[in-house]
């Protein structure tokens, strides 16, 4: 079995630079909302340091850099409101999965 890549993109060099310009992008599109605390700063560490979380979304969006921005904006905005960075977040999810079993 394969890694799995974004959009196609199997080399590890390109891949690499695809999520640097996804986080300079992100960054640019977000920064009016980051200004009005519109998300949690662990979110925004995530997106700092945390490739995976930012090769999450280009593989959603087939490796569209302002689609994937774009669900940044507003899944970060959703994981604030919802509270889904405290200490009750492992909790909640474990009761999620527990519904689907």
């Amino acid at each position: 079995m394969g890694r799995r890549s974004v959009s196609g993109f199997c080399d590890d060099k390109t891949v690499v630079q695809l999520v640097g310009l996804a986080k300079q992008v992100a960054f640019c599109s977000l920064s009016d909302n980051i200004r009005d605390d519109q998300y949690d700063d662990r979110d925004l560490d995530r997106i700092r340091t945390q490739d995976e979380f930012v090769i999450g979304y280009l593989r959603h969006q087939d490796g569209d850099l302002t689609r994937a921005a774009a669900m940044m904006d507003t899944s970060l905005q959703w994981r604030k409101k919802m509270g889904l960075n405290g200490e009750k977040t492992c909790t909640r999810m474990r009761g999620a999965s527990q519904l689907l079993h």
